[in-house]
């Protein structure tokens, strides 16, 4: 897919995937709690004709490629990847806005264990333990656009699939968290990617935590989590450093007396916890 391709995917449609619907509807205008904060007031607005988005309280706005690369942090090429993987409508009515959400191109063909060299390479250039990683990862085959491809694969609490390797990062819908049960249940570990929650667990010398772990797999999902914060003593934040970062600790700070953010413990001086194992003297 190139630019030009990617630019028609509906913002709307894509919105949808991730399970973000509009609250209201004005002219051509549609209107979001934003993905990226907590908040009452919809301040994320998509332009359904002109297929651009702009958020209020960040200040920033674009096209779908923009949006993609910033809800998962990547770069064009990465954004593109994405893209690929979704279908979308040609037009968008406030008519039809309850429609069902789009369905991902991506179909999964098979699921084994983790053997594929290309793989374990790309992990172990992650400085992920191999051993660690085949407890909580597959090795998947999938189509899309009648072409065959490979990747690692995490499964969230809904049955969808986050897909990655070296020159990819994707998803199969429905796009969720996943759960993590630990050995003990009194405190709670979120992280927002797997490769974080695997970087942890390399970190610690572990295969498992004694606490329960969510993972967010895109901080589009944090809303949903909130529900769960009210069972643990204790939340444990392993975000990434940067602004929706930030926010993400705002938003979990308010929601839960507890919250300690122990990136700022751990890797203050790194974007995340991969980042940091990746740089890490030892």
């Amino acid at each position: 897919m190139n630019t030009k391709q990617a630019k028609k995917v509906q913002i709307v449609s894509y919105l949808q995937e991730m399970n973000v619907s509009a609250v209201r509807f004005a002219k051509n205008k549609a209107f979001y709690i934003s993905p990226f904060r907590k908040e009452k007031d919809a301040s994320f607005k998509v332009d359904t004709n002109l297929n651009l988005w702009y958020d209020y309280g960040l200040g920033k706005g674009g096209n779908i490629i923009d949006l993609c690369m910033l809800i998962n942090k990547t770069d064009v090429k990465g954004a593109l990847q994405i893209l690929a993987g979704f279908t979308q409508s040609q037009s968008f009515s406030f008519f039809n806005s309850k429609k069902e959400p789009t369905k991902p191109s991506i179909k999964i063909k098979h699921t084994q264990g983790i053997q594929n060299k290309a793989l374990v390479q790309y992990l172990q250039s992650r400085n992920i333990h191999i051993s660690t990683a085949k407890l909580y990862l597959k090795e998947v085959y999938y189509k899309h656009q009648n072409k065959q491809y490979f990747a690692l694969s995490f499964e969230n609490d809904k049955g969808g699939f986050e897909l990655r390797n070296k020159y990819f990062k994707g998803a199969t819908s429905p796009k969720y968290y996943t759960t993590i049960k630990g050995t003990e249940n009194k405190h709670l570990n979120i992280f927002e990617g797997v490769y974080d929650f695997l970087s942890a667990l390399s970190y610690f010398n572990t295969d498992k935590t004694k606490n329960t772990s969510i993972i967010l797999n895109s901080t589009a999902n944090t809303n949903k989590v909130l529900k769960e914060l009210d069972k643990y003593e204790t939340v444990f934040l392993f975000l990434d450093n940067d602004n929706i970062g930030i926010e993400t600790v705002k938003l979990l700070s308010e929601k839960h007396k507890k919250v300690i953010n122990r990136a700022t413990i751990i890797y203050p001086k790194h974007k995340d916890f991969n980042n940091f194992i990746c740089n890490k003297i030892t």
